[in-house]
């Protein structure tokens, strides 16, 4: 009888042992796949800091780029707004002096008034 409580027990606990390997492998199985997990998110972490990094260099570059082609930019606008002033100056200084115009063979002294309206008669 003895005997027979023996057995039963180790049959128990050799059942709960086998149970216990099987979680434990299940566990291991678990763990390696996070390892792998919190491998491949490191690493993709690493490649967004670097994309990252790069990115505020290029922004950075472009701010200089910036920062410099803006002068010209302003200097540019500035000598157009000279050169269109100059232009209106001189349109208009032609528009008032007065020029001869050959009418049946003799020839009438006239003022342009409007430089639009001698340009439509053309």
């Amino acid at each position: 009888m003895l005997d027979q409580e023996t057995r039963t027990c180790l049959s128990v606990a050799g059942g709960k042992t086998l149970e216990m390997k099987e979680e434990q492998a299940e566990r291991m199985v678990l763990t390696e796949k996070i390892k792998t997990d919190l491998e491949l998110f490191c690493k993709m972490a690493k490649e967004q800091k670097d994309h990252l990094q790069t990115a505020k260099v290029t922004w950075k570059q472009l701010q200089e780029v910036r920062a410099r082609f803006r002068p010209k930019q302003q200097g540019f606008q500035r000598e157009m707004k000279e050169f269109a002033d100059i232009l209106d100056e001189s349109v208009t200084a032609e528009m008032e002096t007065p020029i001869l115009i050959p009418l049946l063979g003799s020839f009438h002294t006239c003022r342009i008034m409007h430089f639009q309206t001698a340009f439509n008669a053309l």
